[in-house]
């Protein structure tokens, strides 16, 4: 009780004092939404729980797919939540997605695992998750997808989940496990695509991925999706020797399609994972790009195109001294120590990455690094001597009809206590749990605005762990952070620089550069923090504008800590709204537009007529337009200059069929949408 009461004063604070105690960001909680019999298949970082969809024709929603613990169906039933963003509605939209199987060889038992969000568009969210036979030793597991239809809120359908199969049913991906991908949406034919990369296997990085590419232009019609043969786009990493492959491990791969926040695309894509190729131990950026929506993917013969990571980063060749607690052995996992002055000579990049690419073309890879010398093999440190540089990165590149251009990494910010060395014999300093599990994220917002967040120690804690029980490897990450970068990724919005002096008169001063606690929960297991992939920007005065995104993350079940073992806790899924003032001060929304005003019609849904109103504040060039959820024109009502004042147009839909239809209005080459909802 007393942690409890700790944690809402300390989130109060967060809410009315932000401004002086965490500057500009803001963070507010959701209620809990349903939970899991376990942290299975949220736990790790690269398993999204959420995406938003910021489209002005379909509005602002939210959804996500998780574990979900059912008292009938048990360990295995998958669980959907869609809805709006709102204190008490959004549980209304959660239901049962997956509860049986056909693929378990002793019943429908449910066996659903590992559920990835890869993307919502036009009111569609796109879902993946894989079915294991969990009635057998026998490693069996399929590749699902599903498909949620949010066509109004109160009216929302989610496909019957499906195996995914070639177009001639004769090819399925063996054994898929933990699925990742992307999908974009080609407004001039209306075509949805969907590229995803799934393991062959559960044994981690040695497994080979494999890739299928799949399209559509009816979405939640699971029959209607043209999937590629797994076979066209495989990454056989178990045939190194044999040369099929020069990488040696691979982690997850992620797709990222170049588009606006609304899900619509350029064409442009690509694939990025990080690798480890034969014989060098260190891993590096490789990727495959695409010109044409995923239906070709570029690829070398034996596989990735590959970016050296010691040419992205300008503090390679900086000497370390070493001394006490400065290094720690990702083989031992232990803290090294040593007198010694060693060449920083590569960075060491760690596994799990995140990677969106805006309608520029241009991809972000949000990435964390240390510093690393070949001297001390698979070792990582925490500074150079020159300065801090662990921490967190943005890889940048733009995708070109020939291939990926690479830019110098930009520095985002240091891991906390970056300064205090490695934590050990419980004193103060960094804290690192294992390779992948950073749960990295990024949101594109539009306009160059791209937000950043990941897990991290918070700065102080009060939670004493069970030692015993927890091992090491899993009982420290516990806080969300978040970061904005208002000009592309050219520089990065700090919540709190520290200027250290270093006694060296000619460096006199370092600084620990950092990004903003927004959770400030300081308990325990906090794994599966992730933000949507796209973002969105409310203003309010010409001065004053809030980027946001969404985010969601486990948390334990308390009441059963003591005592327990750490993989037994019961993990309940969260949302926050989190974003960034850019004056620290919450203003009123107002209309980005002066010159016009398009209304919500009235009565919505409707049937078979509805009102649409609009109000110019000049005469004006004006076109009305209905059109369906694929794109497709449905009636023009207006195409004619107008004066100025209020506009009523009455709509008749008699000879439509049910659904959500969305009406456009331009006027002067400016467009506002809002989406209306036919009910017979």
């Amino acid at each position: 009780m007393l942690k409890r009461i700790i944690f809402m004063l300390t989130f109060m604070c967060c809410l009315f004092y932000g401004n002086s105690l965490y500057s500009q960001y803001y963070g507010t909680i959701s209620q809990t939404f349903d939970k899991s019999s376990g942290p299975y298949g949220w736990f790790f970082g690269y398993n999204r729980k959420i995406q938003t969809n910021f489209d002005p024709a379909t509005g602002e929603m939210v959804g996500s797919l998780y574990s979900k613990l059912n008292p009938t169906y048990g360990n295995g039933t998958i669980g959907g939540m869609l809805g709006a963003w709102d204190y008490s509605s959004l549980s209304w939209f959660c239901e049962s997605v997956y509860t049986s199987s056909v693929y378990q060889s002793e019943g429908n038992l449910p066996g659903g695992r590992y559920p990835y969000v890869s993307e919502f568009i036009n009111s569609y969210c796109f879902c993946l998750f894989n079915d294991y036979d969990t009635a057998t030793v026998e490693t069996v597991s399929q590749p699902m997808f599903t498909v949620a239809d949010a066509w109004g809120y109160n009216y929302t359908t989610w496909s019957n989940p499906t195996r995914i199969e070639s177009s001639d049913s004769a090819s399925v991906i063996p054994n898929a496990w933990n699925g990742t991908g992307d999908v974009v949406y080609d407004p001039s034919t209306f075509y949805y695509y969907w590229t995803q990369g799934w393991k062959e296997g559960l044994n981690g990085l040695v497994s080979p991925v494999s890739c299928v590419v799949g399209k559509t232009q009816a979405p939640c019609d699971p029959g209607s999706w043209e999937w590629s043969d797994y076979k066209e786009l495989r990454f056989d990493t178990d045939n190194i020797i044999y040369k099929y492959s020069d990488v040696s491990l691979i982690g997850p791969l992620h797709f990222s399609y170049a588009k606006d926040t609304a899900g619509n695309g350029t064409g442009k894509g690509i694939g990025v994972a990080v690798t480890q190729c034969y014989p060098w131990y260190a891993p590096q950026l490789s990727y495959i790009y695409t010109n044409n929506w995923g239906l070709d993917w570029n690829k070398t013969g034996l596989g990735f195109h590959h970016q050296p990571v010691s040419e992205l980063f300008d503090w390679v060749g900086e000497s370390l001294t070493l001394r006490d607690s400065i290094g720690y052995s990702l083989d031992s996992l232990e803290v090294i120590n040593g007198t010694s002055v060693i060449t920083i000579d590569y960075p060491r990049i760690m596994w799990d990455i995140s990677v969106v690419t805006t309608e520029e073309n241009i991809v972000h890879v949000l990435c964390m690094v240390f510093p690393a010398s070949s001297e001390y093999p698979n070792c990582i440190f925490p500074w150079t001597d020159s300065g801090f540089r662990a921490g967190y990165y943005d890889i940048r590149g733009e995708i070109t009809d020939t291939g990926v251009n690479w830019q110098n990494a930009v520095f985002i910010a240091n891991p906390v206590d970056n300064d205090k060395g490695w934590y050990s014999d419980y004193n103060a300093g960094m804290e690192f749990t294992g390779d992948k599990n950073r749960t990295l994220s990024l949101s594109y917002a539009g306009n160059n605005n791209i937000l950043a967040a990941w897990l991290d120690k918070p700065e102080s804690r009060y939670y004493l762990f069970d030692y015993i029980n927890t091992p090491k490897y899993y009982n420290f990450i516990d806080d969300g952070y978040l970061i904005v970068s208002l000009d592309g990724g050219n520089s990065w919005e700090h919540e709190k620089i520290i200027d250290i002096e270093t006694g060296n008169p000619d460096d006199p001063i370092r600084q620990l550069k950092y990004a903003a606690n927004v959770t400030k929960t300081s308990t325990i297991f906090e794994e599966g923090w992730t933000v949507s992939s796209h973002g969105s920007i409310t203003y309010g005065t010409k001065e004053a504008y809030k980027i946001y995104t969404y985010a969601a993350c486990q948390y334990p079940d308390e009441v059963a800590v003591i005592g327990m073992y750490y993989m037994d806790y019961q993990r309940f899924l969260k949302v926050w709204d989190i974003g960034y003032y850019t004056d620290g001060i919450e203003t009123e929304e107002a209309s980005l537009n002066t010159d016009f005003e398009l209304y919500q019609n009235y009565p919505n849904p409707f049937n078979p007529a509805t009102e649409i109103k609009f109000s110019l504040a000049e005469d004006s060039k004006v076109n009305l337009s209905v059109y369906n959820t694929n794109g497709q024109l449905v009636k023009t009502l207006i195409d004619e200059k107008k004066e100025k004042g209020l506009h009523t147009v009455n709509f008749d839909a008699s000879d439509l069929n049910s659904g959500m239809y969305f009406y456009k209005l331009d006027v002067n080459g400016n467009v506002q949408a809002k989406k209306m909802i036919m009910l017979k």
